[in-house]
């Protein structure tokens, strides 16, 4: 296990530094996060929000117009904030 600082942002602006652990395997990571009230294992269980949350992003993704996410289309936008305005107004 090793440990990195990291800032912690609230709306884009730094509002602090913390340590945070990063694991080298489940069974490390199992002994510092330990069980659920289950018996499972914690981090096993993150892993898995994580890879369904992942997975949910990648179908609304191609649910979206084109292909296209809101970042991206905001990212399109970005030059021209009427345009940007406009496609809100139409999506909603």
């Amino acid at each position: 296990m090793k440990t990195e600082n990291r800032d912690v942002k609230s709306e884009g602006k730094v509002i602090g530094n913390i340590i945070v652990y990063i694991y080298d395997n489940f069974e490390e990571a199992d002994k510092y996060l330990g069980l659920d009230d289950n018996g499972k294992s914690v981090a096993l269980k993150l892993l898995n929000r994580q890879a369904i949350i992942r997975q949910m992003d990648k179908f609304r993704t191609t649910q979206e117009m084109g292909g296209l996410s809101m970042a991206d289309i905001r990212a399109k936008a970005k030059d021209d904030p009427a345009l940007l305005a406009k496609i809100k107004a139409l999506l909603g």
